[in-house]
């Protein structure tokens, strides 16, 4: 008589190859890289020339991000989900509105206190999600 096998409680993680582990950090890398390269960019464009037209700024990184996620897709970089525009409405205007006070934060503000309010505000985010 064959005895049932007895199994472990202990849960059964993905373990991801070493490879994409890799992967990640240089991901996540250039993430903060090109964060910083934004932001410097920014603060030069308003401080050396006095373009002080923050929210025409931000327009032109949402398009520009935009552009760029389409053309990302369109290789297969990532499958689009569908989702109805009322239930993701409200994070899409916070988030519009969060990225547009930073710009104008960054335009009256030293590099620096806009990094510290930023890594206030990140601390911040998760007790408001939804």
């Amino acid at each position: 008589m064959d005895t049932p096998k007895t199994r472990s409680h202990s849960p059964i993680l993905y373990q991801p190859p070493i490879s994409h582990n890799r992967m990640s950090n240089v991901w996540v890398t250039l993430n903060i890289l090109s964060s910083l390269l934004i932001v410097l960019a920014n603060k030069t464009l308003f401080q050396t020339y006095e373009f002080q037209f923050g929210t025409t700024l931000t327009t032109l990184h949402f398009i520009t991000t935009a552009i760029f996620l389409e053309v990302y897709a369109s290789m297969g970089g990532f499958k689009r989900k569908e989702a109805p525009l009322v239930k993701i409405i409200g994070i899409c205007i916070m988030f519009c509105a969060f990225v547009v006070a930073t710009n104008l934060s960054l335009v009256w503000n030293s590099v620096g206190f806009y990094q510290v309010s930023c890594t206030i505000n990140r601390r911040q985010k998760p007790r408001c999600s939804y």
